[in-house]
């Protein structure tokens, strides 16, 4: 991604964003891996531009975009299991943090996250209720109805 003033943004930046999901499903059971890193190339992004963390599935236990940063890596592990024709059950690892600098980007003071839920398919939209967790006791609990909210990922 790049910002340009001289075509309408507010600052001149670029960003990379790269992500992979895999799935691997088995009878009514599948399990998603995903590794998703961007960075801002210079450490330069605006504020309203900055990459964010924080809610279901994206360290789960913080508040919905708790955490923002010039950079951002998640490594997940997500497990579910479908219960009759509309219902599922899961769980999910989470490894990961922002970063200001890009010299402070690396895994030692990454935040382990993990979440459970469950969820149905309704006639207005999927439906999910779950219970996140994260490192130092932080806890939160999500209800949706409709696809959540998960930017890039």
């Amino acid at each position: 991604m790049a910002s340009r003033e001289a075509i309408g943004g507010d600052e001149d930046f670029d960003q990379l964003l790269f992500s992979v999901t895999g799935p691997y499903a088995w009878g009514r059971n599948t399990v998603l891996g995903s590794i998703f890193y961007q960075t801002t190339l210079a450490d330069d992004a605006p504020i309203q531009s900055l990459f964010t963390a924080g809610g279901f599935l994206r360290l789960s236990g913080l508040v919905q975009d708790e955490l923002a940063g010039q950079h951002f890596a998640l490594l997940r592990a997500i497990y579910y299991r479908q219960f009759g024709e509309r219902f599922y059950a899961g769980a999910s690892a989470e490894l990961g943090n922002v970063w200001q600098n890009s010299s402070d980007i690396g895994f030692n003071d990454a935040i382990s996250a993990g979440s459970v839920f469950v969820g149905a398919d309704t006639p207005v939209g999927p439906f999910y209720l779950g219970y996140g967790r994260a490192e130092g006791g932080r806890q939160s609990v999500y209800l949706f109805l409709g696809l959540p909210y998960l930017p890039f990922c």
